[in-house]
């Protein structure tokens, strides 16, 4: 999903700048890849602690959109005006107008997520910003095996590791969901089945 939606579709790369909202296993997966392929990386979170660790990860922008609430004119601010090339999108349309905002001219936004509502929430933001950016918007679900396969090549030629927050047993696994559901981890939570 995250090859497709930054690579294959938003053609991320050295001199590009990504962004990705939050720090679940999405978006961090998404750091981790974006800064071995030599792209920029920008990031939001309502944890500092959280974007303290990203910064060690390799991200170059980081927004606390707690203390932000307008957290795409920030990084327009910490970007000198350039804003975000290509976009993965986990938060859906709740909070499209500061996605849109944050993008940059030309901009490419896969849209993937839904944390701030649902899939099923209508969109309610202004086309202005869209037309005036000549943005590109594409929705993502997932890839074809193609896209697969490049994203495992891509994995191993440049070292990229999944981040790994917290493991449990398959017997508990609701308190993996509830720790899930938290939002207090950062990158992916696992549950092993079996030995």
């Amino acid at each position: 999903t995250v090859w497709h939606a930054m690579v294959a579709f938003g053609q991320a790369g050295p001199g590009k700048l990504v962004l990705a909202q939050g720090t679940g296993g999405v978006s961090v997966f998404a750091l981790s890849l974006a800064k071995a392929m030599g792209a920029e990386f920008a990031i939001t979170s309502s944890s500092d602690k959280k974007l303290a660790k990203a910064r060690e990860m390799g991200a170059d922008y980081a927004v606390n959109y707690h203390d932000r609430a307008d957290w795409g004119t920030a990084l327009l601010e910490a970007t000198g005006g350039r804003g975000a090339d290509v976009v993965v999108d986990t938060i859906g349309f709740g909070e499209f107008e500061q996605t849109l905002l944050a993008t940059g001219v030309e901009g490419r936004i896969g849209t993937l997520g839904a944390l701030s509502g649902s899939p099923q929430d209508p969109a309610n933001f202004d086309q202005g910003a869209i037309l005036g950016k000549n943005i590109t918007i594409k929705g993502i679900t997932s890839g074809h095996r193609g896209m697969f396969e490049d994203c495992l090549e891509a994995m191993a030629t440049h070292r990229v590791e999944t981040l790994v927050e917290s493991e449990f047993a398959f017997d508990d696994a609701k308190a993996a969901y509830a720790h899930l559901e938290s939002g207090a981890h950062m990158g992916k939570v696992m549950i092993r089945v079996g030995d």
